[in-house]
């Protein structure tokens, strides 16, 4: 019995053996089938493609022809070698226009005769965008996206070649040399300059060569106590002697060394007053609070000079101080851009001679 037994074991191990692998047959036979179907498939919409296309190029070669039977010669928009559409046929990016799509019609030959009847112009077929652009079309318009890329980063180029922000360090040993305009809408900002620069030039090692320790400042007399605190704030100032005057006069100096004359420009009445300041011996500081003198006044202090403004949080303020500096040709949203940068920790906007720095 139990040889039966076993010898019955073994032949039902050999059928379930059998139907297994004639299952994976079946398996196999059907993925070869489907793949079979596929190919099939994607042979049979290739040919459909290529018959698109050929559809396309003879209704192109139709329209050439038919033009051409009118009075046996081109339109300028059908000469050889041109493009068979016309330029409203596109949107403005290169793209067929979506109101237009593949129609085949001709703003231009319409003005001057339409070369299909009536009932012809009701029977133009549209065509898909996609198989409207011939291999030729679709060169032309990479071609074009190239061009204008290439404009575009050529123009972003030219405007930093334009507008190059350089940084200006206020070193006394440079800037004592320069006459200088203080321009700020509000009298505390010109203020605080002025005491850092006297405070800087007080640290030259041979200062008493250079300068008297006498300062002459030309102001309303409401500014007085503005002056006398600039003094209280910096006792270990080289310039200890005030000389604060209510009339611009250049009389009144009596100093034959190298002095420091400081004109508040809300008194002056006359430009021409300044030119007696121009003078080697004198380092003349003017302050404004008017946008409006920035440029004459600043032409005003000879061919060495320094303007020296602080940058205003609020953008209006920006740009009333970037159109009355009249700088260059650059435009206020490349200036606000540069001066707003987050890598540049701008304090002052500095106008050195007739360059624009910032400190």
């Amino acid at each position: 019995m139990q040889l039966k037994d076993i010898a019955r074991k073994f032949l039902e191990k050999e059928e379930s053996v059998k139907k297994k692998k004639d299952s994976v047959k079946k398996q196999k036979d059907s993925v070869k089938k489907k793949a079979s179907v596929k190919k099939q498939e994607y042979s049979v919409k290739k040919k459909a493609s290529v018959k698109k296309q050929e559809y396309s190029v003879k209704k192109q070669e139709y329209s050439v022809k038919k033009a051409s039977s009118v009075d046996g010669s081109f339109t300028p928009s059908q000469e050889e070698g041109s493009n068979l559409f016309t330029e409203s046929s596109f949107s403005e990016d290169g793209n067929v226009d979506d109101r237009r799509q593949g129609t085949f019609t001709d703003d231009v030959d319409r003005r001057q005769g339409s070369i299909f009847t009536d009932e012809e112009e009701n029977k133009q077929i549209s065509l898909p965008v996609n198989e409207f652009k011939t291999q030729e079309d679709k060169v032309s318009l990479s071609s074009l996206s190239r061009s204008s890329s290439y404009h575009e980063s050529e123009s972003e180029s030219e405007s930093k070649e334009k507008f190059e922000l350089k940084k200006y360090i206020l070193k006394p040993s440079e800037f004592y040399k320069k006459n200088i305009l203080i321009a700020n809408d509000d009298r505390k900002d010109n203020s605080d300059i002025i005491s850092n620069i006297l405070y800087k030039l007080s640290l030259l090692k041979d200062i008493s060569d250079i300068y008297s320790n006498h300062i002459y400042i030309f102001t309303a007399n409401d500014n007085r106590k503005m002056f006398k605190q600039m003094l209280l704030d910096n006792p270990y100032l080289y310039f200890t002697d005030f000389h604060v005057k209510q009339n611009i006069d250049k009389k009144i100096i009596k100093e034959n060394d190298r002095i420091i004359c400081i004109i508040d420009t809300d008194i002056l009445d006359d430009f021409a007053k300044l030119n007696d300041f121009i003078d080697p011996n004198i380092h003349l500081i003017l302050l404004t609070l008017d946008n409006t003198k920035i440029i004459d006044l600043y032409n005003k202090l000879g061919s060495k000079r320094l303007l020296i403004h602080k940058q205003n949080k609020l953008k209006s303020m920006q740009k009333r101080f970037f159109k009355s500096i009249n700088y260059k040709d650059i435009t206020f949203e490349d200036y606000y851009n540069k001066i707003n940068d987050e890598n540049t920790d701008i304090k002052y906007i500095i106008l050195k001679d007739d360059e624009l720095r910032y400190n």
